[in-house]
């Protein structure tokens, strides 16, 4: 009898110490550089901690309110209202917090679709840490802006037309919700034939939840940096609301995903030194859901993002303001703010008339997909209309009064986000690109045969004694498979033989493969594809 009392209380005493009561906790977000953050909004820097972080917080004279207990267990939104008030959204979540421009709201999945029948934008709080990290590759402040003749030709190829036609198919689909088959099959599958028809070098369907359709990912691989997670991204979501019925969503957000393949077809014919990606986000409507399952893949991947540039609602423009778009960045994210308010509005500048109204935020909290990307530390920013339409989020978002209104402006817009996604990119010859071989020499020094093949003969050519090669395999996302051949040879030719077995001796599934050879410093690519 005395072992099993003993036993039972040491069992209790395991419990409550293992299993500690947690609580989301809010402080000045000043005082949160040294914590694990889960989220900035405003002022505040929110947080998850149990009883001992409390009084550690206390014991340093840190103050702090309790928003929720157990929060691991919970789910959350930033829910921003636009012409709803509060008391409506009350009735599906309970508001634990109120900022600036959002509240807080515990709530349940079943009260998601009744939230996307209300104005206003959702944002899930993950509770995952946010990510700090230095600034992206360039230093927006001294990167020089000049006018570039083949980015010229590019905007001169935008087809006010060709950005019609894509709206009013979208709209046509008679929904885009997340969880219907109409996005699921129709809408992913649209998006993902034209930006295979638009000559990417891959395309992918980016599965990251059974509730919601799929992402779409074309890459276009850079000419000199192809295969090393180091790229500028342009996206979009394609899911739109209302949950039930008709949703047309031809302002938000066929407009934005119109600028992303149009993007994608103006740039077919040229090179560019880095990788650009097209990405088309879903069940943005439901908190941001998709975008940051990418953004987060991302990080973990120790992906190198440039800057991300996100359009969502660029086709409503009214009297006076019919040639401005507001650009959101953040102070949270180290370069952002440069980015925002000296690169990308020199660049707007420099080739076109679209006026840019940079609107600033202090967090990493936002009402689109460039938050996403705040979170995990990217410099990012958000396009989107001066004033909102008024069919947002209704039957009304149309092409036409109530919805997507303007033509002009959308195209302008378009134009001056492919002006910035070039200019980060950097075509090749433009002047701002190193010296490469031409295509026919290039062939010549490196060669792969059979393709397609189950297994590859590779050779290539060193013209000088101690060159530094590299040559390695990457899958179609641009993740690295199998290194082939490193280090310093003379000069000399030099074959190897790929059989389809990946870094730790497995064999790949078939698909399409890219093999990189770094040459001091520049790096060509072959595509293959792999028969099995």
């Amino acid at each position: 009898m005395k072992v099993s009392i003993c036993f039972a209380f040491c069992l209790s005493f395991a419990v409550h110490s293992t299993y500690a009561e947690e609580y989301l906790v809010r402080i000045d977000a000043s005082e949160g550089q040294d914590l694990q953050v889960v989220e900035l909004v405003d002022e505040y820097a929110l947080l998850v901690t149990n009883d001992e972080g409390l009084r550690a917080l206390e014991n340093i004279g840190l103050d702090y309110s309790v928003l929720d207990k157990d929060p691991k267990h919970r789910l959350y939104f930033f829910v921003f209202p636009f012409g709803e008030v509060l008391e409506d959204i009350a009735r599906f979540g309970r508001i634990i917090d109120r900022y600036e421009e959002c509240v807080l709201i515990a709530t349940t999945p079943d009260n998601v679709p009744l939230l996307n029948r209300l104005q206003v934008e959702l944002q899930q709080l993950t509770l995952t840490p946010i990510v700090r990290r230095d600034p992206g590759y360039y230093d927006f402040k001294d990167l020089p802006v000049t006018r570039d003749t083949l980015i010229e030709q590019m905007l001169n190829n935008v087809d006010p037309e060709n950005i019609l036609n894509t709206v009013l198919t979208l709209q046509r689909m008679y929904t885009r919700y997340s969880m219907s088959d109409s996005n699921r099959i129709v809408a992913v599958n649209y998006i993902n034939d034209m930006l295979a028809q638009y000559d990417c070098d891959s395309v992918y369907r980016h599965s990251f939840s059974s509730l919601y359709g799929d992402n779409v990912v074309g890459i276009k691989l850079g000419a000199y940096y192809p295969a090393t997670q180091n790229y500028v991204l342009i996206g979009a979501h394609l899911d739109d609301v209302p949950s039930s019925g008709y949703a047309p969503g031809a302002d938000d957000n066929a407009s934005g995903v119109a600028a992303v393949l149009e993007a994608a077809r103006v740039m077919r014919n040229y090179e560019f030194e880095r990788t650009i990606r097209f990405a088309a986000f879903n069940a943005e409507e439901q908190g941001l859901i998709g975008s940051n399952y990418l953004a987060a893949e991302a990080s973990s991947e120790n992906d190198t993002i440039i800057a991300a540039l996100c359009y969502d609602m660029i086709g409503y423009v009214t009297a006076p303001l019919l040639d401005t778009m507001r650009l959101r960045y953040t102070s949270a994210v180290p370069g952002c703010s440069l980015f925002a308010c000296n690169f990308y509005q020199t660049v707007a500048d420099t080739y076109t008339q679209l006026k840019i109204r940079p609107v600033r935020y202090t967090g990493t909290t936002g009402s689109s997909d460039h938050a996403s990307f705040w979170q995990h530390g990217y410099v990012s920013t958000g396009g989107i209309e001066r004033v909102l339409c008024p069919g947002y989020h209704t039957v009304g978002d149309t092409i036409g009064p109530t919805g997507f209104n303007n033509l002009e402006f959308a195209a302008e817009v378009i134009k001056t986000a492919i002006a910035v996604l070039a200019t980060l990119a950097v075509p090749v010859d433009s002047g701002t690109a190193v010296d490469e071989l031409s295509a026919f020499e290039s062939l010549l020094l490196f060669v792969v045969k059979p393709n397609p093949g189950d297994r590859f003969d590779i050779s290539f050519t060193v013209e000088k004694d101690f060159e530094t090669i590299d040559l390695a395999v990457y899958d179609c996302a641009g993740r690295y498979v199998a290194r082939l051949a490193s280090g310093s040879y003379r000069r000399g030719v030099y074959s190897h033989r790929w059989e389809g077995a990946d870094a730790v001796g497995a064999a790949v599934a078939p698909g399409v493969y890219f093999l990189a050879l770094g040459r001091n410093g520049k790096t060509e690519c072959r595509k293959i594809i792999m028969l099995k």
